[in-house]
């Protein structure tokens, strides 16, 4: 990894912004790519997304990758150069990381365009609260139709350097379920022996 890429990464964990308000983000990623010269940047896309093309100007397939912009509201706790420096918002699900290694797929791109077909590569907005997507999709600029489109995902506990790929779906969604449990005059005992918890009123 060359050290321009190192530092954007070190930047971007270093300033996280949330779903939706990614607007520092999406400029500092911009102007990384606009120094390798694409044939196109689309920004603004969905809200703070960016889209970009690396183009053959040869007949063949229509390839994305999308990577993500946003952070969590999570405290980072971790003690190293480039912890957040913003109050309660961390990069905890690796979207900086996968930021960074889209914007080293356009260095390459840069160095060796597609041979044929053109490549388009998406800082897609908002993923962390399911919103980005769409709003990508609706937007008017987003006017392509590609063969493929690949994303990927951090994933603890393989060797480095191994890639996992799935058929078909993978954690291609998610359902959230937020409650609320209220308590009246409720005693709660513990059953040592068996490890279960009666409640009674």
């Amino acid at each position: 990894m060359s050290n321009e890429l190192i530092q954007l990464r070190h930047w971007l964990h270093a300033y996280p912004e949330l779903s939706g308000v990614e607007t520092k983000t999406a400029e500092h990623v911009a102007a990384f790519i606009g120094k390798l010269h694409p044939d196109k940047i689309v920004t603004n896309i969905g809200g703070n997304g960016v889209l970009v093309l690396f183009d053959s100007n040869k007949p063949g397939k229509t390839i994305l990758f999308r990577s993500e912009l946003d952070a969590l509201p999570i405290q980072e706790i971790n003690k190293f150069a480039y912890r957040s420096v913003t109050d309660g918002i961390s990069h905890k699900c690796g979207h900086d990381g996968h930021t960074t290694i889209l914007c080293g797929l356009a260095e390459k791109l840069s160095a060796e365009k597609p041979l044929t077909g053109k490549v388009y590569l998406l800082f897609q907005p908002a993923e962390e609260t399911g919103e980005g997507a769409k709003l990508v999709v609706e937007d008017s600029q987003f006017d392509i139709k590609p063969d493929y489109i690949f994303a990927f995902h951090n994933l603890p506990g393989y060797t480095k350097g191994t890639i996992c790929c799935k058929e078909d779906l993978f954690s291609a969604s998610v359902n959230s379920i937020y409650y609320k449990v209220k308590r009246k005059n409720c005693s709660m005992q513990l059953n040592q022996k068996w490890g279960e918890s009666s409640i009674g009123n």
